[in-house]
């Protein structure tokens, strides 16, 4: 092979080698699950779930404990909007980061449209 020395290695080693969780002989803590099925790309259902089913859906997953649950992004569509201002306005939400992230969101929008901040 011609010039073989401009080609270098396309992979790196991690730097430290840990294969210690095969050692184990029990889950000493349990894993952190985060729910993927409320976001807006899901196209594995025929008809997609509609705002109250939604937020029937996020509900359940609450209760049975998750504490990571992705959503669809506010401007992927009307739905994933209402469903967005829904968990906000009913006070659904208990991750202050999602929180800001979201009303951050909704406070752009309601800027851009001459609304008012405050009512979110």
């Amino acid at each position: 092979m011609k010039n073989y020395n401009h080609y270098r290695r396309g992979y790196f080693m991690p730097p430290v080698e840990s294969t210690d969780w095969v050692k184990k002989e029990y889950v000493d803590k349990a894993p952190v699950w985060c729910s993927v099925d409320l976001r807006d790309g899901n196209q594995a259902l025929v008809v997609p779930m509609s705002l109250e089913e939604k937020i029937e859906f996020y509900k359940e997953l609450i209760r049975i404990g998750f504490k990571e649950i992705e959503i669809g992004f506010p401007a992927a569509s009307e739905t994933e909007y209402e469903f967005c201002r829904r968990l906000i306005e009913d006070d659904l939400i208990c991750f202050s980061k999602i929180v800001r992230l979201i009303e951050e969101y909704f406070r752009s929008r309601s800027v851009e449209n001459g609304t008012d901040q405050e009512e979110y």
